[in-house]
C-alpha cells in the first residue's frame, strides 16, 4: 500500500519491515510496522473486514517504539533480540530498569 500524507510518501513495498501481526492474505486484520530509508516510522493496518478499509498510520520513533513493545516484545525470543531491534531501529531511546 502506498499512501502520501502530509507531502510524504510511505509505501509498504519500499520501507523495512520491523515486525506484524496477523497474516494479510487471512480473513482477519492485521498490522505492521515500517521504518522508511529516511526513517520515518509508519503502522499499516489492514483488514478484510467489510465495511473496513486498511490504513497507514504514521508514527514518531517514540511512538513506534512504544507501539512494538506493546505489541511485540512478549513475542521474542530474548532480551538480546529485543536489544539488536532497539540497537537497529530505535538507538536513540534509552531503555532502563525501573
Amino acid at each position: 500500500m502506498m499512501q502520501v500524507i502530509d507531502g510524504k510518501r510511505y509505501n509498504t513495498k519500499t520501507a523495512n519491515l520491523i515486525a506484524m501481526q496477523g497474516f494479510e492474505h487471512s480473513d482477519s486484520r492485521g498490522t505492521q510496522l515500517f521504518v522508511t530509508n529516511k526513517r520515518s516510522f509508519f503502522r499499516y493496518e489492514w483488514t478484510r473486514w467489510q465495511g473496513e478499509e486498511n490504513a497507514i498510520v504514521v508514527l514518531d520513533q517514540q511512538e513506534a517504539f512504544d507501539f512494538f513493545c506493546k505489541n511485540w516484545y512478549d513475542a521474542l525470543e530474548s532480551e538480546k533480540e529485543f536489544e539488536e531491534i532497539r540497537q537497529k531501529y530505535f538507538k536513540e531511546i534509552e531503555v532502563v530498569d525501573a
